[in-house]
């Protein structure tokens, strides 16, 4: 089973075999629903035949008979329904023996028409449910199988003459039957049930024997089938894949980074296309490893740290910030190559990453060897084996520490100037001033001196003193003599 064709081949007669199955499976119980869709269809009308036979004794014969023998007159062989319908349906079984066709009661006047045990068991169910009218499915008849149908004829006040009371019931009636059987029924009780059922174990047979021919077809074709499928799989898929096999595991053996031979597979179908694939891709993964190295080898300081926080690579951008040790021995951890106060705390990104996220991006503070310290926005991402495991994270560090510091210088200038517009008072609007002496009226309707109110609405201090032109009035002998 190392063989691929042979595999596919297995697969192949797995799906054909299973699919068979099914469609077998289906066939038998399509042909099987339709078969008791009939017989259901066939037992719908036999038992509707029964019931318009009643009605039509009990609508149109009764009464017309009853006009001829007056009301104290019963003649069961007119008047009857159960009668006239029993004699319809004992001519119609000469034609169909195996089909039950029965009027049957637990206490009949009419010994033919006496319930068997699985009659009675549906007369119990009825009885038992009185809301229950009717009740069709497979049952066992005197050890054979039928799909049956009853309907349940429960007492009606329109049933009392016959059933109830012997001494209400036509003396006839009495004479012929006597005054046991079939009465004292209370209302609302199952008297008798109207009864038809198909047999199944003959239509059973010739349906199975019917499809037992259809399947032998249907094997006999998936066998050919499967001997074709062996013979195209490996003319067309294995043998072409087992050339695509051994180019790919002489590819594989290479060492060294030679150039992969290009496979050449003829045809144009999606082997064919599967052979080119491998020679783009081959083409492809040389390109990419070139990329690859260019963008580890990027201005942007890169490193791939492991689970157990050892430094695995870096590129030059990372060791230009932080360098090597000169004298490391054994692995360099990430939090000895690059410290910082998250560093051995749930703010780490690599324990983040670790606890499921898919990526982290946050700003944290780093120092060198000097002592400085530098702000970095740090992305970190995880970093996988082929499996698929998560095996350490990649981070990318971009600097910003220069940026910072003019984030912080512009907030210190803003701080600033908010401090020195809150020592600044300005007054503005229209000022009420007295014409002759100068007072200014506020807000509250009070007057005040002028320098009170400048006083009042700004940071300005005022030291008196007197003017040349009002010291000429105010103090005339005190002037100085211009003329000396």
């Amino acid at each position: 089973m190392n063989s691929i064709g042979m595999r596919l081949f297995v697969l192949i007669a797995l799906f054909i075999t299973i699919f068979s199955s099914l469609l077998i499976y289906r066939t038998y119980k399509i042909t099987n629903q339709h078969v008791f869709h009939v017989v259901s269809q066939e037992a719908d009308m036999a038992l509707q035949f029964n019931l318009s036979i009643r009605n039509y004794v009990r609508s149109h014969i009764r009464p017309v008979m009853y006009e001829f023998v007056g009301e104290e007159e019963f003649i069961p062989e007119t008047m009857s329904t159960s009668f006239v319908a029993r004699s319809i349906f004992e001519d119609t079984r000469k034609h169909f023996p195996d089909f039950i066709l029965k009027f049957s009661s637990d206490n009949p006047r009419n010994p033919k028409n006496q319930a068997g045990p699985e009659e009675l068991e549906i007369i119990r169910y009825f009885n038992e449910n009185p809301d229950e009218t009717a009740w069709e499915g497979n049952i066992a008849i005197n050890g054979a199988q039928y799909f049956a149908k009853f309907k349940a004829r429960r007492m009606e006040e329109s049933c009392l003459r016959c059933h109830g009371d012997p001494a209400d019931a036509p003396e006839s009636l009495l004479k012929r039957y006597g005054s046991t059987a079939g009465f004292y029924r209370p209302l609302g009780e199952v008297i008798a049930l109207d009864a038809v059922a198909i047999p199944t174990s003959a239509i059973q047979e010739h349906l199975w024997s019917e499809l037992k021919k259809s399947f032998t077809m249907i094997g006999l074709s998936f066998a050919v089938l499967l001997i074709l499928v062996f013979v195209v799989v490996r003319l067309i898929i294995t043998n072409r894949l087992s050339r695509i096999t051994k180019h790919f595991a002489h590819a594989a053996s290479q060492t060294n980074h030679v150039p992969i031979d290009p496979i050449t597979v003829r045809g144009k179908d999606e082997i064919h296309a599967l052979a080119n694939s491998f020679n783009s891709l081959a083409d492809k993964i040389v390109q990419y490893q070139a990329s690859l190295e260019n963008i580890f080898n990027s201005a942007c300081p890169l490193c791939i740290t492991n689970l157990d926080f050892e430094l695995m690579q870096a590129n030059e951008a990372y060791y230009a910030i932080w360098p090597r040790p000169k004298k490391q021995t054994g692995s360099l951890k990430c939090y000895e190559s690059r410290p910082g106060p998250s560093c051995k705390t749930d703010l780490c990104p690599l324990q983040q990453i670790v606890h499921g996220k898919k990526e982290v991006v946050v700003e944290r503070t780093k120092y060198q060897i000097s002592g400085k310290e530098l702000t970095f926005i740090i992305t970190a991402r995880p970093f996988k084996d082929a499996k698929g495991e998560l095996i350490g994270i990649v981070e990318s560090f971009q600097d910003i520490t220069n940026r910072k510091m003019l984030e912080l210088e512009k907030g210190k200038l803003i701080e600033e100037l908010q401090e020195s517009l809150n020592k600044v008072k300005l007054l503005s609007g229209f000022l009420p001033i007295c014409a002759a002496c100068k007072n200014i009226r506020d807000d509250n309707g009070y007057w005040k001196q002028i320098e009170a109110y400048i006083k009042d609405h700004s940071e300005a201090e005022f030291s008196h003193g007197i003017c040349p032109e009002c010291s000429k009035k105010l103090y005339p002998g005190l002037q100085p003599d211009d003329t000396k």
